[in-house]
């Protein structure tokens, strides 16, 4: 019901105030004013934006019944992602000027979002409209928008402050390391995935790494632990220690970057260190539980988000299937055992997923992550992170773990690369039916089931903590 609501309600307001026909207002001229909702992203020469639209200026198309031409109309309630043909180099340093929550006033032409032109491609259109954008509003030239900061509350923009923040963050990375690592470790520590080199990105996309460069469940426990482990050194008591962590746990899914992943971690984290507080038990499927409805309460098309979809699925996976999986490993070390029973269970539970949205899978997908995920979550992201932390403080301290990190990203991308370029691994699959992926955890689950009763094995607990 929610969801059907939500919908109904998702519909453009501009062709009922001109009384167009929305076709028809493709290539409409209009001056909007309004404010600027997100980050400006810029990429060569064009910067490209949200904007909430407040009251427009129409100029061309006058003999509409609605408006007259050089007649402002009021209260227009419009979210437009703004694309700026910068004229000139020099706009880009125009346009790194706008910030989230600054008055707007800008000058050009609607245009509508493409669509997939191909079958099963991607539907621009579609993928704004589940963030409630209808149209884009082309503009030409930095001299085409006016931006006035905000004035008094306006200027304690949570938000606004979040971006500012960010954008440091990534300066600072990109003095610590050279390229290709700044845009590697911009996406590692703080979530700037746009950053990574395309071609690393696509060595990792094709062994199904890319989850190390998305900001999710391990980097949010490294975070809690690190604080944890902080707060008890300087002699703070357990429920003041889980309390400031709590707290805090929204700043870091702030800075970086709000991806559905790290939302879903947070929300879980935040409430088992509520019920540890509390002393009550946890049990991890009704925290994943929890924080999928508040999730989809917040945002329904949450649901269509593939990386919403992969959170969820791996990480309720890791919970009902890895104590079966477990079993398999019992006589490896321990450590190995932990290790290969999360890469295991992971790839299997995300396989059905990655064929339906990619239609390919690596064989070697299962090393590529036994071997490499630790290697960069254990090491390189803590040494990264500290190396950012103290470029603030004493930037000779930040050389030798930058050179460390670097040495091994580059055995890392070397491993990549190789691995790779093997012949025969990367397997090509037909887009499954969601009776197909059903059946293929119903028949995996019971297969383990069977193979977990016929060692004779007592009788399987599931997890109740997030991985």
């Amino acid at each position: 019901v929610h969801w059907e609501w939500n919908d109904a309600q998702n519909r453009s307001s501009l062709p009922d105030i001109t009384q167009t026909d929305a076709e028809d207002l493709d290539g409409y001229a209009a001056t909007f004013e309004g404010k600027l909702m997100s980050d400006v992203r810029i990429d060569g020469d064009r910067a490209d934006f949200e904007m909430q639209v407040t009251s427009m200026l129409p100029f061309s198309d006058a003999s509409t019944a609605a408006v007259s031409e050089g007649r402002t109309v009021p209260n227009v309630r419009e979210h437009l992602m703004v694309q700026v043909r910068l004229a000139e180099e020099e706009e880009q340093q125009v346009a790194a000027g706008w910030k989230r929550g600054d008055s707007i006033t800008l000058t050009g032409a609607l245009a509508l979002p493409g669509e997939a032109r191909n079958f099963g491609g991607f539907d621009y259109r579609n993928y704004l409209r589940t963030l409630h954008i209808h149209w884009l509003f082309k503009v030409k030239g930095a001299s085409s928008v006016t931006t006035v900061p905000p004035e008094g509350m306006g200027k304690f923009n949570i938000l606004r402050w979040n971006d500012i923040v960010r954008h440091k963050l990534g300066a600072a990375v990109e003095q610590i390391f050279p390229e290709p690592h700044a845009g590697y470790m911009k996406g590692l520590i703080i979530g700037m995935a746009n950053d990574i080199d395309p071609d690393t990105y696509g060595q990792f996309s094709q062994l199904g790494l890319t989850h190390i460069l998305a900001i999710s469940g391990t980097h949010v426990a490294v975070y809690v632990a690190s604080l944890l482990l902080l707060l008890s050194w300087l002699r703070l008591t357990r429920e003041t220690s889980l309390t400031i962590v709590l707290l805090l746990i929204p700043a870091y899914v702030l800075l970086s970057g709000g991806s559905p992943s790290v939302i879903r971690a947070g929300i879980m984290s935040m409430i088992g260190l509520y019920m540890a507080r509390r002393g009550l038990a946890r049990d991890g499927l009704q925290m994943i539980s929890a924080a999928a409805l508040l999730m989809m309460w917040w945002n329904p098309y949450f649901l269509l988000s593939v990386s919403f979809q992969l959170s969820f699925l791996v990480t309720a996976g890791l919970m009902i299937y890895m104590p079966l999986i477990n079993r398999i490993f019992s006589s490896w070390p321990k450590g190995l055992a932990a290790t290969a029973s999360v890469t295991v269970t992971a790839q299997l539970i995300s396989f059905p997923v990655t064929i339906l949205y990619f239609n390919q899978f690596s064989l070697l997908s299962f090393v590529a992550n036994f071997l490499l995920v630790s290697l960069i979550s254990a090491i390189v992201l803590p040494l990264g992170t500290v190396a950012l932390i103290l470029s603030f403080l004493w930037m000779p301290l930040v050389k030798p773990l930058a050179w460390i990190a670097i040495m091994l990203n580059k055995l890392t991308f070397v491993s990549v690369e190789w691995m790779n370029s093997l012949p025969g691994f990367v397997l090509i699959w037909a887009t499954p039916s969601l009776l197909w992926i059903a059946a293929y955890y119903a028949v995996l689950y019971t297969l383990l089931r069977i193979l977990h009763r016929g060692r004779g094995d007592q009788p399987v607990v599931q997890g109740t903590e997030e991985d």
